[in-house]
Protein backbone atom coordinates (compact mmCIF):
# COMPACT_ATOMS: atom_id res chain seq x y z
CA UNK A 1 0.00 0.00 0.00
CA UNK A 2 1.14 3.69 -0.95
CA UNK A 3 0.95 6.83 1.15
CA UNK A 4 -2.31 7.93 -1.80
CA UNK A 5 -3.81 4.48 -1.04
CA UNK A 6 -3.83 4.89 2.91
CA UNK A 7 -5.36 8.14 2.58
CA UNK A 8 -8.08 6.91 0.19
CA UNK A 9 -8.62 4.20 2.86
CA UNK A 10 -8.99 7.18 5.58
CA UNK A 11 -11.06 9.54 3.41
CA UNK A 12 -13.54 6.62 3.18
CA UNK A 13 -13.93 6.82 7.42
CA UNK A 14 -13.98 10.75 6.99
CA UNK A 15 -16.81 10.60 4.38
CA UNK A 16 -18.70 7.79 6.06
CA UNK A 17 -18.00 4.94 3.35
CA UNK A 18 -18.74 7.56 0.32
CA UNK A 19 -16.74 8.32 -2.40
CA UNK A 20 -17.69 10.82 -5.10
CA UNK A 21 -21.24 10.49 -4.59
CA UNK A 22 -21.11 6.54 -4.81
CA UNK A 23 -21.18 4.39 -1.32
CA UNK A 24 -18.59 2.38 -0.95
CA UNK A 25 -18.66 1.25 2.65
CA UNK A 26 -21.83 0.41 4.63
CA UNK A 27 -22.58 3.62 6.87
CA UNK A 28 -23.14 1.12 9.38
CA UNK A 29 -19.54 -0.23 9.21
CA UNK A 30 -18.03 2.16 9.47
CA UNK A 31 -19.63 3.62 12.00
CA UNK A 32 -18.95 0.01 14.27
CA UNK A 33 -15.18 -0.08 13.24
CA UNK A 34 -14.94 3.51 14.73
CA UNK A 35 -17.41 2.74 17.93
CA UNK A 36 -15.37 1.91 20.94
CA UNK A 37 -14.47 -1.89 22.56
CA UNK A 38 -14.27 -0.81 26.22
CA UNK A 39 -11.41 -3.07 27.90
CA UNK A 40 -11.47 -1.85 31.60
CA UNK A 41 -8.15 -0.08 32.42
CA UNK A 42 -7.35 -0.01 28.52
CA UNK A 43 -6.85 2.79 25.90
CA UNK A 44 -10.26 3.07 23.44
CA UNK A 45 -10.30 1.09 20.26
CA UNK A 46 -12.71 0.28 17.75
CA UNK A 47 -12.12 -2.65 15.32
CA UNK A 48 -7.80 -1.36 14.96
CA UNK A 49 -8.39 1.97 15.08
CA UNK A 50 -7.14 3.88 18.34
CA UNK A 51 -10.17 6.43 19.23
CA UNK A 52 -9.94 9.53 20.63
CA UNK A 53 -12.70 10.20 23.20
CA UNK A 54 -12.95 12.30 26.38
CA UNK A 55 -9.80 13.99 27.94
CA UNK A 56 -8.66 11.14 29.82
CA UNK A 57 -5.24 10.15 29.11
CA UNK A 58 -4.20 6.13 29.31
CA UNK A 59 -0.05 5.73 29.23
CA UNK A 60 -0.37 3.98 26.25
CA UNK A 61 -2.63 6.29 23.91
CA UNK A 62 -1.22 6.62 21.13
CA UNK A 63 -3.12 9.67 19.43
CA UNK A 64 -1.41 13.30 20.42
CA UNK A 65 -2.97 15.14 23.08
CA UNK A 66 -4.26 18.02 20.34
CA UNK A 67 -6.61 16.15 18.75
CA UNK A 68 -10.21 17.02 18.88
CA UNK A 69 -12.22 14.13 20.57
CA UNK A 70 -13.83 11.48 17.28
CA UNK A 71 -10.28 11.65 15.84
CA UNK A 72 -9.15 7.64 14.99
CA UNK A 73 -5.94 6.57 13.77
CA UNK A 74 -4.43 3.09 12.58
CA UNK A 75 -0.93 2.05 12.22
CA UNK A 76 1.38 -0.33 10.86
CA UNK A 77 3.99 -2.42 12.45
CA UNK A 78 6.69 -0.06 11.34
CA UNK A 79 5.36 2.78 12.24
CA UNK A 80 2.94 3.97 9.38
CA UNK A 81 0.09 5.83 10.58
CA UNK A 82 -3.60 6.75 8.72
CA UNK A 83 -4.81 9.76 10.88
CA UNK A 84 -8.82 10.50 10.58
CA UNK A 85 -9.74 13.97 12.00
CA UNK A 86 -13.60 13.93 11.34
CA UNK A 87 -14.04 17.07 12.89
CA UNK A 88 -11.74 18.77 10.12
CA UNK A 89 -12.76 16.54 7.28
CA UNK A 90 -8.95 15.35 7.42
CA UNK A 91 -6.98 12.73 6.72
CA UNK A 92 -3.38 12.35 7.44
CA UNK A 93 -0.99 9.83 6.62
CA UNK A 94 2.93 8.88 7.27
CA UNK A 95 4.65 6.26 6.01
CA UNK A 96 8.03 5.60 8.16
CA UNK A 97 10.20 3.05 9.15
CA UNK A 98 10.89 2.76 13.27
CA UNK A 99 12.09 -0.79 13.66
CA UNK A 100 15.48 -0.01 15.52
CA UNK A 101 16.54 0.56 19.45
CA UNK A 102 16.34 3.51 21.41
CA UNK A 103 13.37 5.04 19.63
CA UNK A 104 10.47 6.16 21.88
CA UNK A 105 7.53 5.15 19.73
CA UNK A 106 4.91 6.79 21.81
CA UNK A 107 6.26 10.75 21.66
CA UNK A 108 6.72 10.14 18.13
CA UNK A 109 3.57 8.58 17.39
CA UNK A 110 2.06 11.68 19.74
CA UNK A 111 3.78 13.96 17.87
CA UNK A 112 2.87 13.34 15.06
CA UNK A 113 -1.36 14.06 15.41
CA UNK A 114 -0.09 16.53 17.24
CA UNK A 115 2.03 18.45 14.66
CA UNK A 116 -0.90 17.45 12.21
CA UNK A 117 -3.51 19.89 14.33
CA UNK A 118 -0.79 22.51 14.56
CA UNK A 119 -0.88 22.79 10.98
CA UNK A 120 -4.55 22.09 10.40
CA UNK A 121 -5.26 25.33 12.85
CA UNK A 122 -2.83 27.08 11.36
CA UNK A 123 -4.28 26.80 7.80
CA UNK A 124 -1.41 24.92 6.37
CA UNK A 125 -2.57 21.65 5.55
Amino acid sequence: MNARELAEWGALHVMGGMKEGKRIIPENVIREVTTPVHRSGQPSFGYFWWLKEGQSRHPQNELGETLPDGSFQIFGASGCACLVIPEYRAVAVRLFNSLYEGYDYLADIRGFGDEVMRGLRKGEC
